[in-house]
């Protein structure tokens, strides 16, 4: 009787958990080991231009587009391994004050999404040794980011 309660009140959450985190084919190469911004970041996203910025903790840089309707944050580290120490310990507390959010590692993926409390929408994942991270102002815009970001895609 436990055991059916049990599975009965996980699979809901383990439904959340997967279309949360779903809706995006994340099935592409990463970046070349020697690529430059200007090779990972597209030039504009709906008509606004980027402005770099560092990362800070794990490194890498942080595209601001317009006056941060869209954020893409790229992190290349040396393994695949160090990116997913990377992504747990840097990444996953971002999203731990947020009132929505899901994350976990799916099919030997850590990704990560949710909306912090004023609204702004996140998604992060591992791709070997680069993280990703988009951000948009709310869904729309972080769905033009995802559009526009060669290394994922709307299903």
């Amino acid at each position: 009787m436990f055991v059916k309660r049990g599975l009965l009140v996980l699979l809901p959450v383990l439904f959340v958990l997967f279309v949360s985190c779903g809706g995006y084919n994340l099935n592409f190469p990463p970046p070349a080991q020697d690529a430059q911004p200007q090779d990972i970041f597209p030039a504009e996203i709906d008509g606004l231009k980027y402005q770099l910025q560092k990362a800070g903790d794990i490194g890498g840089l942080i595209a601001v587009y317009g006056k941060g309707e869209i954020t893409i944050r790229a992190s290349r580290l040396k393994t695949k391994d160090e990116a997913d120490i990377g992504f747990k310990n840097a990444i996953l507390p971002l999203f731990n004050d947020f009132p929505t959010r899901a994350s976990g590692k799916i099919n030997g993926i850590y990704k990560a999404s949710g909306t912090d409390g004023n609204g702004r929408n996140y998604f992060a994942w591992v791709n070997n040794n680069y993280i990703f991270l988009i951000a948009g102002h709310d869904k729309s815009f972080l769905e033009k980011g995802i559009d526009a970001f060669p290394y994922i895609a709307l299903e």
